[in-house]
C-alpha cells in the first residue's frame, strides 16, 4: 500500500482539524513499502506509528521537526539513516527489523545525531545477537536513557566506558565470522522470505 492523501485522511477522521495539524497517526500493518507524503503534508505529527510493514529504508522524515516518537518495529529496515533532521525525537522503535553488525556502526553512529533521543529499541535484529551491543550503545549513544525497554544505570555506563576496547575487538571478529556464515546459512527469517509471508 502506498501512503497518500486518501489513507492518511481515512486514518485520521477523528481529527477535526486540518491534515496539517496532525500530531498523531496509525500507519501499521498496512503492507507499506515506502515512507512518503508525511513529511510534506504532516509536518506537526509528533508519533508516527509504521509497524509491522515492509518498510526498507528510514527516508523523507527530515521536516518532521515535532516527531517525538517513531515506531518502525517488525519492518525490513536494514540500517538506521536519514533521522538527525528530527530534533525533537525522543524514542525510537526499530525492534524486529534486519539491523546486522556490518551497518551497527554507521546506524549507530547515525543516532548519535539525535540529541533528544532517550529510549531506543533494538531487539529482534540480527545485531542482538552480539554479546557487547548494548555496552557499544551506551557508550556511542551517551543521550540514551532506556535501551530496549530497561534504564540505563550509572553502572552500565562505566562498564561501557572500562570495556570499550575490548568491545571494538569484539565487534571486528563478529563481522567477520559473520562474514563467513553469510553463505553457508539459511536464514529462515529473512526479508525475502517475510516480503512472501505478507503477501499470503
Amino acid at each position: 500500500m502506498k501512503i497518500d492523501l486518501e489513507l492518511i485522511k481515512k486514518k485520521s477522521e477523528h481529527n477535526e482539524g486540518l491534515m496539517e495539524d496532525l500530531e498523531e497517526i496509525s500507519l501499521h500493518q498496512l503492507q507499506i513499502k515506502k515512507i512518503e507524503f508525511i513529511n510534506i503534508h504532516c509536518k506537526n505529527l509528533k508519533i508516527l506509528l509504521l509497524q509491522n510493514n515492509l518498510i526498507e529504508k528510514i527516508e523523507n522524515l527530515n521536516q518532521l521537526k515535532k516527531l517525538e516518537y517513531l515506531n518502525l518495529a517488525i519492518n525490513n529496515i536494514t540500517v538506521i539513516e536519514n533521522l538527525e533532521k528530527c530534533e525533537s525525537l525522543k524514542k525510537l522503535d526499530l525492534t524486529l527489523n534486519f539491523i546486522d553488525l556490518d551497518k551497527i556502526e554507521e546506524s549507530i553512529n547515525n543516532l548519535k545525531k539525535n540529541e533528544n533521543l532517550k529510549e531506543f529499541y533494538i531487539m529482534g535484529n540480527p545485531c542482538s545477537n552480539w554479546t557487547y551491543l548494548k555496552y557499544y550503545i551506551i557508550f556511542q549513544v551517551e543521550q540514551l536513557e532506556v535501551l530496549d525497554g530497561c534504564d540505563i544505570l550509572i553502572s552500565d555506563r562505566i562498564k561501557a566506558k572500562q570495556s570499550f576496547e575490548q568491545v571494538l575487538i569484539s565487534l571486528k571478529k563478529e563481522k567477520q565470522i559473520n562474514k563467513s556464515k553469510e553463505n553457508e546459512t539459511n536464514n529462515l527469517y529473512s526479508i525475502n522470505n517475510r516480503k512472501q509471508f505478507m503477501k499470503k
